[in-house]
């Protein structure tokens, strides 16, 4: 897939004039993983103007696996919405992200048992942005750290992350992949962005990886290994003009978030990658009768 670079403003933080189309979606993602409190946070938001909605997925991953998914009506600030707000406080620096809401404990329990989760953290990053063009549209990543405090009724749990965000403005369609993986990781010495889709007829991917500058991704391969139908380790051959990586990520943590197709299904993972940690989703379209 070609990626054509594009230069980022301070302006591209916020909401973009929408496309017609249906398909057009607006998305904003931050995600980090905290050694210490051995817990990754992942926070997501899709605006979806023709449908007037904001799609929203929030997850806790650790030894306590909770998650939100659900939907609002957007409003004249999409990225306001009640009980989760997030706003730039400094344009391509840092960002406030504000959550209190119920969540669903995926960890084993009951389905139906809920948990209050307060989440009060900040991104900031002192490196640049990497922008760039694909034929759905625009987008840029840019790793950073997320800190603040997770609140769980009575205990508040410090987080300090190492991750990444993505903010994406692109049509897309996600029923032409067959299947698909993404990646972002951030190890010791570099730090990566990989997807890979697959159709009927083609395999194309896109990505880039950063050692010291960023590199765009010109081959790469993802060899996924299964259990009972749950990922549980992924290969990761990457090559970009300057570099070479074989890496091995291991999952530490799943939840399966509801796509609201029956035709479809996607797993988020929590993963351990060449001594640094990730989050790598894993999306699969099946054949209903």
């Amino acid at each position: 897939m070609m990626m054509n670079p594009l230069m980022i403003s301070s302006q591209d933080e916020y909401p973009h004039a929408p496309f017609e189309n249906p398909q057009w979606r607006e998305g904003y993602h931050f995600n980090a993983y905290d050694e210490d409190c051995r817990k990754a946070l992942s926070i997501s938001i899709g605006i979806r103007p023709a449908l007037g909605i904001r799609e929203e997925v929030i997850s806790l991953h650790g030894d306590l696996r909770l998650v939100y998914v659900g939907a609002s009506t957007l409003k004249e600030n999409p990225l306001a919405s009640g009980t989760f707000n997030m706003e730039p406080v400094d344009p391509l620096r840092s960002w406030n992200i504000h959550i209190n809401d119920s969540f669903h404990d995926v960890g084993g329990g009951s389905a139906d048992s809920l948990q209050q989760m307060k989440v009060e953290v900040a991104f900031e990053s002192g490196e640049p942005v990497l922008g760039y063009s694909t034929d759905r549209g625009d987008r840029y990543e840019q790793p950073g750290s997320l800190s603040g405090d997770i609140h769980l009724g009575h205990e508040d749990i410090p987080f300090r992350g190492r991750g990444m965000r993505d903010h994406s403005w692109e049509v897309r369609d996600m029923s032409v992949w067959k299947e698909w993986y993404s990646l972002m990781s951030c190890a010791p010495g570099i730090t990566m962005f990989l997807s890979l889709f697959k159709s009927d007829s083609t395999t194309t991917w896109e990505g880039w990886l950063k050692e010291k500058d960023y590199s765009y991704v010109k081959t790469l391969d993802m060899v996924p290994t299964f259990s009972s139908g749950q990922l549980t380790q992924c290969q990761v051959q990457a090559g970009t003009s300057e570099t070479q990586v074989d890496v091995l990520s291991t999952v530490l943590s799943h939840i399966f978030l509801s796509t609201g197709k029956p035709e479809s299904t996607l797993e988020e993972t929590l993963v351990q990658v060449d001594g640094g940690y990730g989050v790598l989703w894993h999306g699969r379209t099946h054949l209903v009768d």
